[in-house]
């Protein structure tokens, strides 16, 4: 199993800034990346809110949560954060053009054996997996509920190691506790005409 100590997490939307939220909380060195520095101020003040509000409630420690904070980074260099990290979870808009932009980048700038992981929803892991060097290295991950009810569900291709859903699996367990693996059918897989690549 790939050892991971540092997540990057990929885009600070609201998607992005929970993930890195719930990544930090589990433990993991946690980098914050989007191009737009607004973004990553917003995130950053936003995760602060969301981490006062659970202590608030008492569904978080207030150390628990100190600790968290101080394990996030923020950048807004995507190559700087994909070389530091062990994997990488992309947490960017549903369109084929920006992922395939956002993998492409990725497969050049990270190092061997770093684990790739794919959140969209709407595209099919394995066609993005298909348009990199790095196809063994890519799972999906997708989260459903909230804190004390999340549960993970890894996606695997015909292509993913064994190592790295292993990795992705036990990056699941320590962010939502419940998780499945399902394997990808193959009739999720888009049909990629030439005028995606472009």
């Amino acid at each position: 199993m790939v050892d991971v100590r540092t997540i990057a997490v990929i885009g600070a939307g609201a998607a992005g800034r929970e993930l890195a939220r719930i990544s930090a909380l589990a433990g993991y060195r946690t980098i914050l990346d989007d191009l737009f520095p607004g973004s990553l101020d917003r995130a950053r003040t936003g995760i602060r809110a969301r981490m006062e509000e659970e202590v608030s409630a008492g569904r978080i420690a207030p150390a628990d949560a100190e600790a968290a904070l101080a394990r996030l980074e923020y950048s807004d260099r995507v190559d700087e954060a994909a070389r530091e990290a062990d994997a990488i979870i992309e947490a960017t808009a549903d369109e084929m053009e920006s992922l395939l932009e956002i993998f492409s980048l990725l497969d050049r700038v990270c190092r061997p054996n770093t684990v790739l992981i794919v959140t969209s929803r709407s595209l099919a892991v394995a066609d993005l997996a298909s348009m990199t060097y790095r196809a063994a290295d890519i799972a999906g991950l997708r989260f459903s509920g909230t804190d004390g009810a999340r549960k993970a569900t890894v996606i695997r291709t015909a292509e993913s190691a064994q190592p790295v859903l292993d990795a992705v699996s036990a990056i699941a367990a320590r962010m939502a506790g419940e998780v499945e693996i399902i394997l990808e059918a193959p009739e999720d897989r888009l049909l990629l005409r030439a005028s995606d690549l472009r």
